[in-house]
């Protein structure tokens, strides 16, 4: 019996609070940028998912599946991937506008500890650029019951390895949360 395929868990429920509007539905590369991160995931070959809401250029064949615990952060999104996938569960965020496939098959093939792996750019832990393994779910829903809805508390709790991001890679998980970040991009 084979093991499941890594499933890619795009979110796509955040309130984009810093930016002041959906980052799922700004216009990318003529389309939008959750659908351009969806994208990068079927350009890697793997299976798609996309927790919170959709958007009208997603293909069909993505599935898009409601947070279970709307408004209560990405922990609480991975717990909803993690409960509807018996494997492994690849998160991105869906403003990732330079990702594409190639980072998210170096992404998916990182080694990982017994819970998951995390990719640190730039000293930094990027929890919705990880690939979380089907044991630290009970752990995740531990973390919210507790009231904890953060990632870096899930990876508190241990078991996760983390990984240093290639050079010249690590502009690829760049995120958009602000206006003059996304201002920046432009003509790109």
């Amino acid at each position: 019996m084979t093991a499941p395929a890594i499933l890619v868990a795009v979110l796509a429920g955040g309130g984009s609070t810093r930016l002041g509007r959906d980052k799922a539905l700004l216009p990318w590369r003529g389309g939008t940028l959750l659908a351009h991160v969806c994208a990068a995931a079927h350009g890697a070959g793997l299976p798609v998912m996309v927790v919170g809401r959709g958007a009208p250029d997603v293909p069909d064949d993505v599935r898009v599946l409601a947070d279970e615990s709307p408004g209560e952060g990405p922990l609480a999104a991975l717990v909803t991937a993690l409960g509807a996938h018996d494997g492994a569960v690849l998160l991105l965020a869906c403003d990732l506008p330079r990702l594409d496939a190639a980072a998210v098959r170096w992404l998916a093939a990182m080694p990982s500890g017994v819970n998951g792996v995390v990719l640190e750019v730039a000293g930094r832990l990027q929890t919705c650029c990880a690939l979380y393994q089907p044991s630290c779910l009970p752990l995740a829903r531990a973390c919210l019951a507790r009231g904890r809805r953060s990632l870096h508390a899930l990876l508190d709790a241990g078991g996760f390895a983390r990984v240093g991001c290639p050079e010249g890679m690590a502009g690829r998980f760049g995120d958009v949360d602000t206006q003059a970040e996304w201002e920046g991009l432009a003509g790109q």
